[in-house]
């Protein structure tokens, strides 16, 4: 088991959480996710986003359709959020956001984009393209796969530049030091700007490339971005209304202990059940290649822990072992429950990272544990899980008892 409640989650219900999953089998927890997947791939081909001309248009600004579609679509999920984050009805803790390596990133979208121009598909579109019976839309859909398989074999040799640049989970609430709804009043009313201006760069590059513009947007549409203007302007308004329960700052004798094997495990399965707090100094933080994945820098965030959801643990360790009394004082602002990782960022390494963990940390895990452990090694390192091979079938030599009886 566990060393904190709720870490046995299971992956599906994990990164869709939906519903609990408890009493539901494992197959019918990824139903939603399968039903919101054909009703996302639907709308796309709708929009004729399964044309690789419609899509490749975008880049040569007579047609912004592109643009139009998923910028409304992010602003109206923003908003949902926001509304949802008001009224209490969503913590944003419950939803998933991966971790920030800058300079990959960079490189990723850079060749995505080069991708995306030669193609004509993102990776989403290629599938909706490949399901509609286009040829060049499977062709793309071949292309993601192979570079796919390509990346894991090079990854090995590219690794350290794949986690170069980590900036955990890095969020613009967090940079930009505002709330959550006052950002998505902000994208909402920056999206109905934005779709008016590309009403005018269609005008003029449509007659250029000798395109017919499209249609105008129709009022109900500059409507309609107007409404989620007003339900962010709502939103803001309710967060900022609603009253604001005291933190309440757990004391050094209620910080429980995690090990490392634990903290691997839930960060395998339930992610989102932590916030994983780094103490050092913000040079070996955000410099250093051995930080715990999803950790965010102490000193990043020290001013936003009081308004950090308190539904999720707070996993924090320092460079090895600290004592529960002597944690930074800001950790006192955080109003949820406080986990300390046993033996720090050097237990870590030693039994999770290293490919031969410290016999100490080994012995004191269960057999289960050890079984485990090689699966989790090659989760957070990128290595391969050595096979052990089948024990060989033993031979049973039987006794031939000799009959009796016949011709006498």
């Amino acid at each position: 088991m566990s060393a904190l409640p709720g870490l046995e989650m299971t992956m599906a219900t994990g990164f869709f959480p939906l519903f609990s999953g408890e009493g539901v089998p494992p197959e019918a927890q990824f139903l939603p996710a399968i039903l919101l997947g054909f009703a996302f791939g639907f709308v796309l081909e709708r929009s004729g986003f399964g044309n690789a001309r419609v899509l490749a248009s975008q880049f040569y600004l007579y047609n912004m359709r592109v643009f139009k579609v998923m910028f409304t679509a992010i602003v109206t999920a923003a908003v949902g959020v926001a509304l949802a984050t008001s009224f209490g009805q969503l913590s944003f803790a419950d939803l998933y956001v991966p971790e920030t390596f800058l300079w990959p990133h960079l490189v990723g979208g850079l060749l995505l984009g080069a991708g995306f121009i030669i193609s004509g598909y993102c990776p989403g579109t290629s599938i909706v393209a490949a399901a509609s019976g286009r040829v060049d839309g499977m062709l793309t859909v071949l292309g993601v796969v192979v570079g796919s398989v390509v990346y894991a074999e090079l990854y090995p040799v590219i690794r350290e530049f794949a986690d170069s640049g980590a900036m955990g989970v890095f969020t613009f609430p967090a940079w930009l030091g505002i709330g959550l709804p006052i950002l998505v009043l902000a994208v909402a009313v920056m999206a109905a700007v934005m779709f008016l201006g590309a009403e005018k760069v269609e005008g003029i590059f449509a007659p250029k490339a000798g395109k017919t513009k499209e249609p105008s947007l129709h009022k109900g549409t500059l409507g309609l971005l107007g409404g989620l203007a007003a339900a962010g302007a709502v939103a803001v308004a309710v967060f900022l209304a609603l009253p604001r329960a005291p933190a309440t700052a757990p004391a050094a004798e209620d910080v429980v202990p995690i090990t490392a094997f634990d903290a691997a495990r839930s960060l395998v399965e339930n992610p989102r059940s932590l916030h994983v707090l780094d103490l050092r100094d913000r040079t070996a933080c955000t410099e250093g290649k051995d930080r715990i994945p999803l950790a965010m820098c102490l000193s990043d965030v020290a001013s936003d822990l009081a308004a950090m959801p308190a539904g999720r643990t707070l996993l924090v360790y320092g460079e090895g072992e600290l004592a529960p009394d002597s944690l930074p004082a800001e950790l006192v602002a955080f109003p949820g429950q406080v986990a300390l990782l046993s033996g720090g960022l050097q237990a870590w390494k030693q039994l999770i990272v290293e490919a031969a963990p410290a016999a100490d940390l080994l012995a004191s895990l269960t057999a289960e544990q050890k079984a485990l452990l090689p699966a989790l090694h090659s989760y957070f390192t990128g290595t391969a899980v050595a096979v052990q091979p089948a024990a060989p079938r033993p031979t049973i030599k039987r006794e031939i008892k000799k009959k009796g009886g016949g011709c006498s």
